[in-house]
């Protein structure tokens, strides 16, 4: 923390207190972290950042739909975070809310493509219902070729070939 009482942290202490909370939930800490987080929320201005940080730990203690809420928010507050689309995107497949994760890959990728995000909005498309085979095909297709040879787009495109046959 700041060296002055009522200080507001430094970008270097926000960096080593959210590595430091990411680090505490990854070991089961999953409540000191929060408590972490909670604090340095209070010392610092809002950011995606703690944002972030805050939803990894509710989904680390199990309530991946608070995450989700935190999530939710965040996209509402900074809508240009790529971090916060991103993570909302991952918690909303997870929770097999496929249509819900599509919108918000969809938005991260129009931030910033990456073959591992266009890879899992394609499996979304296949999985929502009823599946959107031609969309799973055009974004592995994108996801290939920003990594050519990615194992996990080409599945997609097997799987979308073996539900184009069915």
């Amino acid at each position: 923390m700041s060296a002055e009482p009522g200080a507001k942290p430094s970008r270097l202490e926000n960096a080593r207190n959210f590595r430091t909370a990411l680090w505490l939930s990854a070991q089961g800490e999953h409540e000191l972290a929060s408590k972490l987080v909670e604090v340095i929320e209070r010392l610092s201005r809002p950011s995606p950042v703690w944002a972030y940080a805050r939803a990894v730990c509710h989904e680390g203690q199990g309530a991946t739909p608070s995450a989700i809420q935190v999530m939710a928010a965040a996209v509402q507050q900074w809508p240009d975070s790529l971090r916060c689309w991103s993570y909302l995107g991952l918690l909303r497949y997870q929770v097999e809310d496929f249509a819900g994760a599509i919108v918000a890959i969809r938005r991260a990728a129009e931030i910033k493509p990456n073959a591992d995000m266009l890879t899992i909005l394609s499996w979304a498309y296949l999985r929502s219902e009823p599946p959107r085979i031609d969309e799973a095909v055009e974004t592995a297709n994108e996801a290939l070729a920003l990594r050519p040879g990615w194992d996990e787009a080409q599945a997609c495109l097997e799987r979308a070939s073996e539900m184009r046959s069915d």
